[in-house]
């Protein structure tokens, strides 16, 4: 008879470098937002580069060269206490290495004290759910994506969370009129799971 023995407990990873992202950044970041265009979406260089002058790209680097990068804000939707990614991604051959982890970490760290929720859109159709659930993020509504081809899931945590008690209630947008659509779709609250509310 076999005994099952409990898995060993897996270390916190090795900090990782992160950076933010300046203008001789753009084709580091034009090259992988193509080749995850399908997950992320698309921004202009323009765009990109309004984005990165106003402080909200972050690099990962691994051996000193950026191997991902996450785009985000500390407000969405002109509120101050909610912050929203927008873009995360890491390069194949940098990955498992903790780089997404620790962008969202260093993204989360630089927020200010008025921020109890980040927010972030996700195709439910991804595999990067299931590490914004590894992160701590709850889904909590959902939208029709680009030609209702897709659904959206908003995942929200929030990032002073310490992992006792209840989750909370975040707060949820009642439509969003952005993104490649430039149509207004309204979001549909999902129903909290057991222990959150």
């Amino acid at each position: 008879m076999s005994t099952l023995l409990a898995p060993a407990p897996v270390p916190d990873p090795a900090p990782v470098a992160v950076r933010p992202a300046v203008p001789g950044d753009w084709t580091f970041l034009d090259h992988l937002q193509r080749l995850h265009h399908h997950a992320i979406g698309f921004l202009s260089r323009a765009a990109l580069g309004e984005a990165i002058d106003r402080g909200r790209v972050l690099l990962a680097l691994e051996n000193g060269l950026p191997a991902g990068y996450l785009y985000a804000a500390p407000r969405y939707h002109r509120r101050a206490d909610v912050a929203v990614i927008y873009q995360a991604a890491v390069s194949f051959d940098a990955r498992r290495r903790h780089l997404g982890t620790g962008l969202v970490r260093a993204f989360a760290e630089r927020l200010p004290a008025t921020v109890g929720q980040v927010s972030l859109w996700c195709a439910a159709d991804l595999e990067a759910g299931g590490f914004w659930s590894a992160l701590g993020f709850t889904p909590v509504a959902m939208r029709a994506g680009a030609h209702n081809k897709r659904t959206h899931v908003f995942w929200c945590c929030n990032p002073r969370y310490t992992g006792s008690g209840p989750v909370g209630t975040f707060w949820v947008p009642e439509a969003t009129r952005g993104g490649v659509v430039r149509a207004t779709r309204t979001v549909t609250r999902l129903a909290p799971a057991r222990g959150e509310g």
